[in-house]
């Protein structure tokens, strides 16, 4: 029947045994610990993401914080300078104004001075224009 040989199975058991040695050290732990060293870095990259994460969030809010103050600034000097050109602009409408009315001033007054040259000019004049006129008008009666 079947023949059982005791050396044989002893000697198979120690191959099997020393060839799991064998490959348990040259193929299963290298193996093992690249498998454990890619889990760990794969950790590390997703806890390095995480926190890149977080920091480009927070950079974020830094930068819409920054543009909010940029804007309000920008709309405060904005109304500065418009409120510093509207006033220049008043003033120089009220100097203008100013000018205007002197010179209408002055226009009234050498025209009130004129007319009252004129009618001077006219009262003095009123005896020789009598006399002319009355004689154009003996002139033409006759």
């Amino acid at each position: 029947m079947i023949d059982l040989n005791l050396t044989l199975i002893l000697t198979e058991a120690i191959i099997f045994l020393f060839l799991l040695i064998v490959l348990n050290k040259i193929l299963i732990k290298p193996i093992v610990s690249h498998i454990d060293s890619r889990s760990k870095s794969i950790k590390d990259g997703l806890g390095s993401a995480n926190q890149n994460s977080h920091e480009v969030s927070e950079l974020e809010k830094q930068a819409e914080e920054i543009i909010r103050s940029a804007k309000v600034a920008a709309q405060e000097l904005r109304n500065t300078k418009l409120g510093s050109v509207k006033k220049a602009i008043h003033d120089k409408i009220e100097a203008k104004k100013a000018a205007v009315e002197e010179e209408l001033k002055q226009f009234n007054n050498e025209l009130l001075t004129r007319r009252v040259d004129l009618k001077a000019s006219l009262v003095a004049q009123s005896p020789v224009l009598n006399e002319a006129l009355k004689a154009k008008l003996f002139a033409s009666s006759n």
